[in-house]
C-alpha cells in the first residue's frame, strides 16, 4: 500500500488485507488498512459505480475497525480519507483531528492531517504538521510530496519543487509527483523542463492533463488537443481534470 505506484500495486495490497483480516478478523489495524486501501481505489476508479462500490466498502471496513479499537488512530484516520473521497470534508475533520490527538508522534496521520487542514486554509497549521512528519519520516516521499503540495497550494512555487524533487529522489515512479513538479516548473518559467518532467509522470490520465497544458503553453496546440483526447477518453469522473485543462487554455 505504502509503496504502490499504480492501480495493479492497490489491488496486490487489497488482496493481502482480504488474506490478514480473514486470519484474524478482529484485528482492527488490518480492517483500518484496508479501508484506506479501499478508498485509494475508489477515489482512483475510472468506473461511477465502481468507485462508489469501493467507498462503501472503505466506510464499513473504517467503522468495523472503530468498534475493534476506538482508540486507534489508524482506524480514525481511514474513516476520515473514507469521507474525504465523498467530498464530505466536514465530516473528515473530526475523525482526522480524533487521529492526530490520539497519535501525535504518527508522522502519516500528520502528514493526512495536513492535506486536509490545508483544504480548510489552515496554510500555517498544515505547513507545521506536515514539517513534522518530514521530521518524524524523513525517507518517506509521500510525507515530502505532502509538504510539497502545500507550499504549491500557497503558490511557493520554488520551495515546493525542492520537496517534490526530494520526494522523487526517494521514489521516482511515484504518481502524481512529476506532474506537479511541472506545474511549479511552468509557473517559475521553466517550460521546457516541465514538459520533460511531465512526460516521466507515471499516473497516465495526470500526465495527459499535464502535457496538454504544458504542450499549449509551448505554442504546440495540435499536441496539446491531442492530450486532451486522450484524457477525454479515460470516461466522466475525468470531467474535472478535462475542466482544467481547458482552464488553462483560457476557454472559460
Amino acid at each position: 500500500y505504502f509503496g504502490s505506484t499504480r492501480p495493479s500495486d492497490d489491488r496486490a495490497a487489497l488482496a493481502l488485507l482480504e488474506l490478514a483480516v480473514a486470519a484474524d478478523p478482529k484485528f482492527a489495524k488490518a480492517h483500518a488498512l484496508r479501508s484506506r486501501n479501499l478508498t485509494r481505489l475508489g477515489g482512483n476508479s475510472g468506473s461511477p459505480s465502481e468507485a462508489s462500490s469501493y467507498i462503501g466498502q472503505a466506510l464499513e471496513a473504517a467503522h468495523r475497525a472503530l468498534e475493534l479499537a476506538p482508540t486507534l488512530a489508524d482506524a480514525h484516520l481511514a474513516l476520515a480519507n473514507a469521507r474525504g473521497v465523498r467530498l464530505d470534508f466536514r465530516g473528515a475533520k473530526q475523525p482526522m483531528e480524533r487521529a492526530v490527538q490520539l497519535a501525535p508522534g504518527d508522522a502519516d496521520a500528520l502528514r493526512s492531517y495536513a492535506g486536509h487542514i490545508f483544504a480548510f486554509g489552515e496554510v500555517s497549521a498544515a505547513r507545521q504538521a506536515a514539517t513534522k512528519a518530514v521530521a518524524l519520516d524523513p525517507l518517506n516521499p509521500a510525507a515530502h510530496a505532502q509538504l510539497a503540495d502545500i507550499e504549491y497550494g500557497a503558490l511557493n512555487y520554488r520551495i515546493a519543487i525542492g520537496h517534490y524533487e526530494k520526494a522523487l529522489s526517494l521514489s521516482p515512479a511515484a504518481r502524481f509527483t512529476r506532474a506537479k513538479l511541472a506545474f511549479c516548473l511552468m509557473f517559475v518559467g521553466e517550460t521546457e523542463e516541465a514538459l520533460k518532467q511531465a512526460e516521466q509522470e507515471t499516473a497516465p490520465w495526470m500526465r495527459q492533463v499535464a502535457l496538454a497544458i504544458i504542450r499549449r503553453k509551448l505554442g504546440d496546440k495540435a499536441g496539446a488537443v491531442i492530450e486532451l483526447e486522450q484524457l477525454k477518453r479515460n470516461g466522466p469522473l475525468i470531467s474535472y481534470q478535462v475542466a482544467e485543462v481547458l482552464a488553462q487554455w483560457r476557454d472559460i
